[in-house]
């Protein structure tokens, strides 16, 4: 199974960068390092992804450099 990346989720959430990054609780700018590859999100923030979205883990390609 092909995994989806950030931006498809939200996309499939039909929500727009701002609206998915307060809904996680960060800051849109964050949100769009983690989409364009530049950095991940923290395993705590990946778990709040996967609860919104109804996905695992497995199934979402969070991508670029783990932030420590």
């Amino acid at each position: 199974m092909e995994k989806l990346t950030l931006a498809q989720v939200r996309e499939k959430l039909g929500l727009r960068q701002d609206e998915f990054a307060r809904k996680i609780g960060v800051c849109p700018a964050t949100l769009s390092f983690w989409e364009t590859g530049k950095r991940s999100p923290k395993y705590s923030k990946m778990v709040e992804i996967c609860k919104l979205s109804g996905m695992t883990i497995e199934q979402i390609d969070f991508g670029g450099k783990e932030q420590e």
